[in-house]
């Protein structure tokens, strides 16, 4: 598939956008925590499974976000977080975000 300028140029932008909003996240969390955790956030375009298969042995817990506002949403969302929780060997924290 051709990719044209501008849409490199949107699809970086969405990127930018969205490590963005996770660094706010994080240090919204970090202030609510005990400064002895480590939040760690990113964004991967690779596939779940793949993700998940690759994570690091120090991890003690991973956590994800349930959310969608129409059913096909909350359908598609819910189905990666199931098929995470299937395959993970980390405690798996999951929240139901009503969106």
């Amino acid at each position: 598939m051709e990719l044209y300028p501008q849409t490199i140029r949107l699809a970086e932008h969405e990127h930018q956008k969205r490590l963005k909003l996770f660094k706010i996240l994080k240090n919204e969390l970090q202030i609510s925590i005990n400064k002895k955790i480590v939040i760690e956030t990113y964004i991967d375009q690779r596939p779940l499974a793949e993700i998940v298969n690759g994570l690091d042995e120090s991890i003690e817990l991973v956590v994800m976000g349930m959310a969608g506002k129409s059913l096909l949403e909350r359908t598609f969302i819910g189905s990666n977080t199931l098929d995470v929780a299937r395959i993970i060997t980390f405690p798996l924290l999951c929240k139901w975000i009503h969106g």
